[in-house]
């Protein structure tokens, strides 16, 4: 009996040793987890594998804006296989992306980003660098040379605006979707400007099966998402990457051609464009440097000394070219919503365009002093929408900080415009369309109120072409204002002013009425 008494108290006293033990490992392990958490930014615990994606449903900005009410301005967040730090408030932003910018710049192994960045060559999805570096500053130096050539400038926005006025107001009365039109607009024009006038051929069937390449991109671009964060799911989404490679290789052979027939043409014929100017640009600096061949065939190179080849060029013209159609042609779309959605603004849009322009001309880029309440429109246009609203990801390549948290080397970033754009501490009830709030009392464009508004991201990844975009939107929306009148059809439903999100933010479809307008003589 003794013996079983001794042998129950020795079993005992092992398993009480056990469980002591086990207790004493998970409190050291939560005290470590502490500890370890301690300095890096607070976030939802997620569910294993797919992390807190499921939490972020159809809207992933509403969602992210939602949770940084509760984490704060800066959090983290395990998206499938991705540990994602998310920045929502302009100030951790420009720490970040400006100040930072050096850990902060590259692009993270994603999926959707190796399909576009054309082997490191791309200006918005190859990873930063030398190369980089590089191909930014000869884009950037050939957009400074053709967007100097205001005159040239104008007389594009105003022929393209004038073929879009007479297309739509020859047509019935009958109420449009007017998507397809911007968006023909906007290529035209972005094609003349990046390109030239002396074309050869017709591009117009060109434009029809690139217009259908970027709905299937955008259409197949979530699925290629879901890799991103699920890389070995590579096999369920076969279909969908086939045909997103397939949207981008029309897209480049698109620009291949155009470029090949375009490179050599008269100057003064085709006027100045972005492929000539970049042509020359790379010639004169060839010169300098005591390099004649431009079109080296060496490979294996570093990337740093990558050559400046036709494929280097046509990538460059290509991120020129495609960054701006969607987001621009999008752009117009959210401010015709918007100005329907506003009792009164087209009205006094118009009168300030007959006021300070008249009905003798078009408004041209020289004239946007004249025009404040048209600035303060198209700069709240791009606040309301915010079209990127979560911008590109970002990607540390080493161990850094923000607002005094510990980010590590090999963190997905997300800089989620949205809330910067809706912060309101910074905007009075940012929900509502006013763009009079970039206005003084006097009717004047309050200028330092553009720098509490962040459409294009900041940093050396800001979009390329921020400032070109800016005054395309200045322009056409001036130009359509003082031809047309637009109205909703009397039996439409109330405006829906929430976006679809995909690629970019989109309006959901909606129709107009379109009139000329009758100048009294």
């Amino acid at each position: 009996m003794e013996d079983i008494d001794s042998s129950v108290f020795q079993e005992s006293s092992f398993y009480f040793a056990c469980l002591c033990l086990a207790v004493t490992l998970l409190l050291l392990f939560l005290g470590l987890a502490k500890i370890w958490r301690d300095d890096r930014p607070p976030g939802p615990f997620g569910l294993p594998i797919v992390g807190s994606l499921l939490h972020l449903g159809d809207s992933p900005h509403l969602a992210l804006s939602k949770m940084a009410k509760d984490y704060g301005s800066v959090f983290s967040i395990r998206l499938g296989c991705r540990n994602v730090i998310v920045l929502n408030r302009q100030c951790v932003i420009k720490e970040a992306l400006s100040k930072k910018a050096g850990h902060f710049s590259s692009r993270p192994p994603f999926h959707s980003f190796q399909i576009n960045s054309r082997e490191g060559r791309s200006i918005a999805f190859g990873d930063v660098g030398p190369l980089h570096h590089r191909n930014k500053k000869l884009a950037t130096r050939a957009l400074h040379s053709v967007f100097s050539d205001v005159n040239r400038f104008n007389t594009l926005v105003h022929q393209e605006t004038e073929q879009l006025c007479n297309l739509l107001t020859e047509s019935t009365s009958e109420a449009h979707d007017l998507t397809p039109y911007l968006r023909n607009m906007v290529i035209n024009f972005g094609f003349r400007l990046v390109f030239g006038d002396d074309l050869k051929e017709d591009y117009s069937v060109h434009f029809q099966s690139l217009m259908q390449k970027a709905t299937e991109f955008s259409e197949n671009n979530g699925a290629v998402n879901v890799l991103d964060f699920f890389p070995w799911l590579h096999f369920a989404f076969k279909k969908q990457c086939k045909a997103t490679k397939a949207a981008v290789e029309e897209l480049f052979d698109f620009v291949r051609g155009a470029y090949r027939q375009q490179r050599h043409a008269n100057i003064k014929e085709a006027g100045v464009n972005v492929a000539a100017s970049l042509d020359q640009i790379i010639r004169e600096d060839m010169l300098r440097a005591g390099k004649h061949d431009m079109a080296s065939k060496e490979t294996k190179q570093p990337a740093a000394e990558m050559p400046l080849d036709e494929e280097a060029v046509v990538t460059m013209l290509a991120d020129t070219f495609g960054a701006g159609i969607e987001t621009v042609s999008t752009t117009l779309c959210w401010a015709l919503l918007f100005i329907l959605s506003a009792p009164g603004l087209q009205d006094d849009l118009q009168a300030e365009l007959k006021r300070e322009i008249g009905t003798d001309r078009l408004p041209t880029i020289q004239d946007r002093a004249k025009l404040p309440l048209l600035q303060a429109t198209v700069l709240e246009v791009l606040r309301r929408s915010t079209v990127l609203p979560l911008a590109l990801p970002h990607y540390t390549t080493e161990d850094s900080t923000v607002a005094g948290y510990r980010v590590p080397k090999g963190t997905t970033v997300l800089a989620n415009l949205w809330a910067v754009n809706h912060d309101p501490d910074q905007f009075h009830q940012p929900e509502i369309f006013d763009p009079y709030r970039f206005l003084d009392a006097e009717g004047q464009f309050l200028l330092n109120m553009q720098a509490f508004v962040l459409p294009f991201s900041t940093g050396g990844r800001r979009c390329l072409g921020a400032t070109l975009a800016k005054a395309e939107l200045f322009m056409f929306l001036g130009c359509l204002l003082q031809r047309l009148h637009f109205q909703l059809p009397a039996s439409s439903e109330p405006l829906n002013l929430d976006g679809t999100y995909g690629l970019i933010l989109k309006p959901h479809p909606f129709k107009v009425v379109v009139e000329a307008r009758r100048f009294a003589q």
